[in-house]
């Protein structure tokens, strides 16, 4: 995937799903359910609600953050949405996001990023 991440975040912050989904690579129904979203609430006019903008801005901290490690933008989409995380319940990040506590994925990959443990 050659996603520009200047525009990857331009786009979650404004709400642009067709730009997140096309760098991406996903359809919008599938960005929906990766952030515990309704396909409606993406791709109805005007600009997604606060939640889901907010949800949005945490899934692009996230990638950009496991891309690096994940060593590529594909990867670190499915790490994101298939892989338990034994240190937060052995459930996803997407899961995480979706029930609004991005807040506790972060935290896990700065930790991770400062040398800690998995």
């Amino acid at each position: 995937m050659n996603v520009d991440l200047d525009t990857l975040t331009e786009a979650a912050s404004a709400g642009d799903i067709t730009t997140l989904s096309a760098g991406l690579r996903t359809t919008a129904s599938d960005l929906a359910a990766a952030i515990g979203a309704e396909e409606a609430q993406l791709v109805q006019p005007g600009r997604p609600s606060d939640q889901v903008t907010q949800r949005l801005e945490a899934l692009t901290r996230i990638l950009t953050t496991t891309q690096p490690w994940a060593g590529s933008w594909g990867d670190a989409w499915h790490w994101y949405r298939n892989t338990p995380i034994s240190a937060l319940g052995g459930v996803s990040a997407a899961t995480l996001v979706a029930s609004g506590e991005s807040d506790r994925v972060e935290q896990y990959l700065a930790h991770i990023g400062d040398g800690g443990y998995a």
